[in-house]
C-alpha cells in the first residue's frame, strides 16, 4: 500500500515523522494459477524503510530527513527479478512559526537491478502434444538473461497544512525514473523506463483526541499506464498508548482492498488484502494479495523539537 511505505510514492516523505529515527519493512504475495494450465504465476515483493531527522539543533523549525530503500520484487514464471536499494534525502522547510505549514523537497537516487530467468519461460515452440514441455529448448537466443544494474532517481515536493486543532490537509507530486534507465530483456534493446508521475493527497480530520478519519487518494501515470487508488482509515486510540485502525481502498477497476491495523506505542502493523475485481479475476479465480507493513518510531518529537510537536499527518 503506497500511504503505508511513503518513499516508494514521494522521496519528500524522508524523515516526515514525529520522531527521531523510523524502521519500516513490507511483504506481499499473490499466487495465481491459470485454468486449464500447470503454470503457477507467483508475485512477490518486500523490503524496508529506514529513514531519520539530522541536524535538529542546527535548523530549528526546520528538517533534514535521510533515509534507505531496500525493494525486491519478484514477478511470475519468468522470475523477472527487480532490485532497488536507494538514498534519499529531504529538506522540510516550516512556513509559519507556530510549526503548522510546511513545504518539503525530497531526492532519492541509487542503484535498481533487473534480471529474468528466460529458462523459466514458455514458447509454443515447446508444445508437445497437448502439453508444454519446458525440455524443449525455446531457440529464443535474443533474450537477455544476465543481471543489469542501472543508476535510478527521483524527486518529490509536499506540502502540509493543519489549519485549526480538528483539520489538516496535504498534497504531493513526485518523479520517478528521472534517469531512464533501459528495458535490456531483449538483446541490443533500445526501449526504456517510461518517467513515472505521481500525485498524492489527503485530509486528517480529528473529530476528538482519540479519533481520527483519514482519507486520500493517489495517481500514477507512466506512458500508457494510469492508475487512481481511493480510501479512508479511521483510526481510533482506546488507549493512550494503544489504539486500533481499519479501512478500505479502491484501485479504479482493479481491486477492492480492505485493511486493519493496531498500533501499540511506537510500534504499528497493518495487514491488507487486495480483492480482485477487474477482467484479471478470470484467470486468478479472484484471488487477490496479501500485504503485510508494520514500522516502528524511536524517540519523540517534544524531545528535540524547539516548538514541540510538528504537524505530520498521516493518510
Amino acid at each position: 500500500m503506497p500511504h503505508l511505505v511513503p518513499l516508494i510514492s514521494n522521496p519528500a516523505y524522508t524523515g516526515n515523522f514525529n520522531g527521531t529515527y523510523r524502521i519500516s519493512a513490507f511483504a506481499r504475495n499473490q499466487n495465481i494459477n491459470i485454468n486449464n494450465t500447470s503454470m503457477p504465476g507467483t508475485y512477490n515483493s518486500y523490503g524496508m524503510i529506514a529513514d531519520a531527522q539530522i541536524l535538529k539543533e542546527k535548523t530549528g523549525d526546520n528538517t533534514f530527513g535521510i533515509g534507505i530503500l531496500f525493494n525486491n520484487d519478484h514477478a511470475g514464471m519468468g522470475s523477472l527479478t527487480t532490485t532497488d536499494l536507494k538514498l534519499s534525502a529531504s529538506y522540510r522547510l516550516s512556513l509559519n512559526r507556530f510549526q503548522t505549514s510546511f513545504l518539503t523537497a525530497g531526492i532519492m537516487g541509487g542503484l535498481s537491478s533487473k534480471r529474468i530467468f528466460n529458462k523459466d519461460l514458455v514458447f509454443e515452440n515447446q508444445v508437445d502434444g497437448f502439453e508444454f514441455n519446458p525440455n524443449i529448448p525455446n531457440f529464443e537466443d535474443f533474450l537477455d538473461g544476465a543481471t543489469r544494474t542501472q543508476f535510478n532517481y527521483s524527486i518529490g515536493v509536499l506540502y502540509q497544512q493543519k489549519t485549526s486543532d480538528q483539520f489538516g490537509f496535504q498534497f504531493g507530486v513526485s518523479i520517478y525514473n528521472l534517469a531512464g534507465p533501459s528495458d535490456f530483456f531483449l538483446q541490443e534493446s533500445k526501449s526504456f523506463t517510461y518517467n513515472r508521475y505521481s500525485f498524492m493527497g489527503g485530509l486528517e480530520i480529528n473529530s476528538d483526541e482519540s479519533l481520527y478519519i483519514l482519507p486520500s487518494f493517489y495517481y500514477f501515470q507512466q506512458g500508457d499506464a494510469r492508475q487512481l487508488n481511493l480510501g479512508i482509515n479511521i483510526r481510533k486510540m482506546i488507549q493512550e498508548d494503544f489504539g486500533i485502525t481499519g479501512g478500505i481502498r479502491y484501485r479504479l477497476n482493479d481491486a477492492i482492498i480492505p485493511q486493519v491495523g493496531m498500533i501499540y506505542q511506537n510500534f504499528q502493523v497493518y495487514l491488507s488484502y487486495d480483492h480482485t475485481v477487474s477482467s484479471l479475476a478470470q484467470a486468478n479465480l479472484s484471488n487477490g494479495a496479501f500485504e503485510l507493513n508494520f514500522s516502528y518510531i524511536f524517540g519523540n518529537q517534544e524531545d528535540f523539537s524547539y516548538n514541540g510537536k510538528q504537524f505530520c499527518p498521516t493518510f
